[in-house]
Formats: C-alpha cells, sequence, structure tokens
C-alpha cells in the first residue's frame, strides 16, 4: 500500500515538474543603497564569522549582521584610505590589510599594528597581496607581495625579504602569492613571470624559458589537482600542470577577455575568473559561462577582485560597488487552489520552502529518497510566517521528492541534493 502510494506522489511530482532550473541572485551595494564608502572595490574578504571586510579607495568597510562600519584615516589607525588586500588572521580574531602607501596593518576589533618601512623591515609600504600559511607547529607566517620590493615573510617578529636583490632571480613587483600543500611558494611577478621557491631553490618561469605566455601575472589559483592558474595581464588564464602551460584566451576559447585580474579554483575544480572589462568567468574544463552588465545584474564589467565563500556564492569588487553573486538548484512551481509552492536548494544544503499560504496555517511537509523511504518529516504545525529552511545536510547527493500539505491542499515536487 505504501508502495502504490509512493509511486502515485511520485508520478504526480513529476507531471507537474515544470519548472525544474538553476536560480541566480545578484545583491549589489553601493554608496547609495549601504554603508559603502565608496564604489570601486579594490577586494574582498568573507571571514570565518561569516562578516564581510571590503577594501575601497576611500577606506575599509565591514559589513556584519545587517550593520556596517567603515575605517579611515580619519576615524582609525589606518594608515592610507586605499585599501588593496585583505586576509583574516589565521590563529586569532584578526585581519591583516595592505594599503597603497601606508604598509601592512593587523586589526584585532580594537587595536591597530601598522609595520611599515619606518617602523619595521618590510621592504615596501605598497602592499600588493597578502597570503599567510601555517607552519608545521600551527604558528602564523604572514607573506606579502609589495609593488618594488618583492615578497617578505614575517614570522616571530621578524621579516625575511625575497627580491631581486636577495635571491638574484625574483622580480620585484609581486601581485600574487599562492602556497602548496608540499611547502612550494609560488609568485606572481609583474614582468618577471612566475617565480616558484621550494624552501632552497629559486625557479622562474617566463615567455623566454617555459610556455608561459605573459610575464605579468596578477593572480594566482592552485586547484585539488596542483594544477597552477594563473591570472595575466593581456595573456588571458594560463594553466601550469608541473608539466607543461595550456592557454586560454579570446582566440582560443569562450574566455571574455585577455585581462585577468583574479582567478579562483572552487571544491569543484571549476575556476572562476575575473576580467578587467570583461565581466566574470567560469570554465569547468570544457564549458564557459559569462556574466556582464548585459546579461546578468553584474553593476560592471571592470572587476578588481572575486573571493568565494562556497561553489554557489561570490563576492565580487568591481568599479561601481560590491556585487553577491549566488545560484541554486530551484524546485516546480506547482498550481493548486491557486496556491504557489516555491522551493529551492540553497549553497549550504539548506531546502528553502516559500508560500504565501503557509503563514497562519497548519503545514505538514514529508521528503522522500529516490527508494520511496521517508528521510524527513514535519508534523502538523502552525508556520508564522512565509517561509520555511530545512537543513538538509545529513542527506547524501540525490534526488528527493517532497509532499506538502499547505492550508489543507496537497502539492510537491522534486529537489536535488548536490
Amino acid at each position: 500500500m505504501k508502495s502504490k502510494l509512493f509511486l502515485t506522489l511520485l508520478l504526480t511530482i513529476l507531471m507537474a515538474e515544470k519548472n525544474f532550473c538553476q536560480t541566480e541572485t545578484w545583491e549589489n551595494y553601493t554608496t547609495a543603497n549601504s554603508g559603502l564608502p565608496d564604489n570601486i572595490v579594490k577586494c574582498v574578504y568573507v571571514a570565518r564569522d561569516s562578516s564581510i571586510w571590503i577594501g575601497t579607495g576611500s577606506g575599509l568597510a565591514h559589513f556584519k549582521n545587517g550593520t556596517w562600519q567603515t575605517f579611515n584615516t580619519g576615524n582609525s589607525q589606518l594608515p592610507d584610505n586605499e585599501v588593496i588586500c585583505i586576509h583574516e588572521g589565521l590563529t586569532g580574531n584578526y585581519i591583516w590589510v595592505g594599503t597603497l602607501s601606508g604598509g601592512l596593518c593587523k586589526y584585532d576589533g580594537s587595536n591597530w599594528t601598522i609595520f611599515d618601512k619606518s617602523n619595521s623591515q618590510i621592504p615596501d609600504n605598497y602592499i600588493l597581496c597578502i597570503e599567510p600559511e601555517l607552519n608545521l607547529a600551527s604558528e602564523e607566517i604572514v607573506w606579502v607581495g609589495t609593488y618594488n620590493g618583492g615578497a617578505a615573510s614575517f614570522y616571530n617578529n621578524t621579516w625575511t625579504v625575497y627580491n631581486y636583490n636577495t635571491t638574484g632571480k625574483l622580480f620585484n613587483q609581486i601581485y600574487a602569492i599562492a602556497h602548496e600543500d608540499n611547502g612550494n611558494k609560488w609568485f606572481g611577478t609583474w614582468g618577471g613571470g612566475l617565480g616558484k621557491f621550494d624552501g632552497s631553490n629559486w625557479t622562474i618561469f617566463d615567455k623566454l624559458n617555459s610556455g608561459i605566455s605573459n610575464n605579468y601575472i596578477y593572480s594566482i589559483a592552485i586547484d585539488k589537482n596542483h594544477n597552477k592558474w594563473l591570472g595575466s595581464k593581456d595573456g588571458g588564464i594560463i594553466k601550469y600542470t608541473d608539466i607543461d602551460f595550456f592557454i586560454y584566451n579570446q582566440s582560443n576559447s569562450a574566455l571574455s577577455n585577455n585581462s585577468v585580474r583574479s582567478v579562483k579554483a572552487d571544491n569543484q575544480n571549476r575556476i572562476w575568473a575575473a576580467t578587467l572589462n570583461g565581466g566574470l568567468n567560469r570554465f569547468d574544463g570544457v564549458n564557459w559561462q559569462k556574466w556582464n552588465n548585459t546579461n546578468s545584474q553584474l553593476p560592471d564589467n571592470w572587476i578588481w577582485n572575486i573571493f568565494l565563500e562556497s561553489d554557489n556564492k561570490v563576492h565580487v569588487g568591481t568599479n561601481a560597488g560590491y556585487s553577491v553573486y549566488s545560484s541554486g538548484t530551484t524546485g516546480a512551481k506547482v498550481n493548486e487552489f491557486d496556491n504557489t509552492f516555491t522551493y529551492y536548494m540553497q549553497a549550504n544544503r539548506s531546502l528553502y520552502i516559500q508560500s504565501n499560504e503557509l503563514s497562519g496555517n497548519k503545514t505538514s511537509i514529508e521528503i522522500f529518497n529516490g527508494m520511496g523511504q521517508k528521510v524527513y518529516a514535519l508534523h502538523t504545525q502552525t508556520v508564522n510566517k512565509n517561509y520555511l529552511t530545512i537543513d538538509l545536510n545529513q542527506l547524501p547527493s540525490g534526488v528527493y521528492f517532497i509532499s506538502a500539505i499547505v492550508a489543507g491542499k496537497r502539492t510537491g515536487g522534486v529537489v536535488v541534493v548536490e
């Protein structure tokens, strides 16, 4: 009897399944609708507490629990309003902030510590990137790339500098630093190609000695297969497998622009590429997807920086404000007695259900797996809002079937848990 009921429910749901699709949303923040101090957003970082740090040309912004706070040279000890890069500390509740001319800052929520050429051995006050790591003793080592002083690491109150003067190889302008699990350090230089340091030896890959297509490297990402992905100036995306170089540009791929300012690898090994005047790209190894200010709500095609909060949530810093891109699987809309039942999977594997008739009415929800086994049940309750969120993190990936009774009316649908 239960099998017949489940098959009847399954057939009803599948027949009603009309609008199963991928949804995309954009949240756009500017000086006009938020506490953002400047619409030119150079960097974005999402902290462990889910708050957001944003670097602009007019100071540092912090967005937490719906509240904005701004730091600048007038209301704080921030030494320069031009914030270039941000990274959260690895051993406590603090952030590192790199500025245009004020050096490196450490802020713990109350106190500022400034490292510049006047009070430390940092080689330059213009900080282009910050990339901390933990050593074997779980102690933090902070690496920075500078505009004219090379790279430097800070550990145990001591700065160690790596530039052309100290190595004889590494160029002095370092836009990107990446750490590999095996201990290798990778450096994206401006004019000197890609640098590799294994702790003892330096190797330089440039246009003269390798298959690299461009010596001007903005960004480095390392995927799960240990491939290095480089965003370059006018040279597109460069992939290095530790054996060969592969080039993706506008001539041989669907990349929207050859100047790739920021590149990231997500947990599915997809590559996200932010371009200067070409919008946002995503590459899964075969297919490209592109977002720009014509085919989406991306506010501007000039993107300085992206931060991947998850595979389906990307924070974007543009020349026209700060944006958050989210995507999720949306289930069908089943209409019964003019009752629209809308649902979709959120990036955190929670099922979001919305119906105008939820609020104030008794609701029952059951979820079944492909074998017809009930894996979730919300027994009859009165819901005081027009939406519900159900945590499905305990379920394995697969297709699930929803049966719901809302205000005495039965409805349902299909959802994919990834």
